[in-house]
C-alpha cells in the first residue's frame, strides 16, 4: 500500500497554505498534516494550534484534493507548467510507471 501526505497551514487571516515554508509555519494560526491511502482513505490527521471544525474541514478537503483527486482529464499529466505537483497520487503513478518502463527497456535491450 502506498500513501501520500501533505501539510496545510491556516494563516491568521484564515487562508490555506499548502506545503508551508518554515516562515509560514511560524506565522500560521494552526498547522495540519494529513496522510491518505492510495484509495483516498484518511490514514492520519495531526493538528497543532487553535482552529474551528470548519477550518479543519477546509484544510482536510484541500489536502485530499492535493493527495488524491486528479484534475479532470489530467491523470496523465501529474505536473503543471511550474513543475508543481497537481496530484500526489497521479505523480506517484506516473513516476512508478516511468521506472517500470525504463526497467522493461533495459531488459529488452539485454
Amino acid at each position: 500500500m502506498t500513501f501520500n501526505a501533505v501539510s496545510v497551514a491556516i494563516s491568521k487571516a484564515g487562508g490555506l497554505v499548502n506545503s508551508p515554508s518554515p516562515k509560514a509555519l511560524l506565522e500560521a494560526s494552526s498547522v495540519h498534516v494529513f496522510a491518505f491511502s492510495s484509495k483516498g482513505q484518511l490514514l492520519l490527521a495531526e493538528s497543532e494550534g487553535p482552529f474551528t471544525m470548519d477550518a479543519w474541514n477546509e484544510a482536510h478537503d484541500e489536502a485530499q484534493q492535493i493527495c488524491c483527486e486528479a484534475p479532470a482529464g489530467q491523470m496523465e499529466t501529474a505536473m503543471d507548467e511550474d513543475g508543481k505537483s497537481q496530484n500526489l497520487q497521479a505523480f506517484m503513478q506516473q513516476t512508478i510507471g516511468d521506472q517500470v518502463e525504463r526497467s522493461r527497456r533495459w531488459k529488452a535491450a539485454s
